[in-house]
């Protein structure tokens, strides 16, 4: 299984990578919404946690690509944001939000009970 982190901090990116591997996941980890875009050009992870503030290209923006890409419409869609008005206006095209600070016991069990394509 392959996962993908895409969030800004450092620290947050690298907690969220470490939760992902305990539970299997082979994870990728990007810092810049551009980077993001390009890689999934050419990847189709199964799970992408995915910060909505981000250098570059949104987190909003890269859910609005995703959409349109057929390579990746089996993939588990997870947003992370310490911004309650953000998570809003995006909670209904992705699988979870998980509010700042996230609590990756919650990402766990989520994902323990889903399968890509869920």
């Amino acid at each position: 299984m392959k996962g993908l982190v895409v969030e800004d901090n450092q620290d947050v990116a690298y907690i969220a990578a470490f939760s992902l591997q305990k539970m299997g996941y082979d994870t990728d980890t990007i810092f810049d919404g551009n980077d993001a875009i390009e890689y999934l050009e050419g990847h189709a992870p199964d799970v992408l946690v995915l910060d909505l503030q981000l250098p570059g290209i949104n987190g909003q923006e890269i859910i609005h690509y995703i959409q349109g890409q057929p390579h990746l419409s089996n993939m588990i869609v997870i947003v992370m944001t310490a911004y309650e008005h953000l998570a809003e206006r995006v909670k209904d095209d992705v699988h979870l939000v998980l509010n700042k600070p996230v609590r990756f016991m919650k990402l766990q069990a989520f994902l323990q009970n889903r399968e890509p394509g869920d």
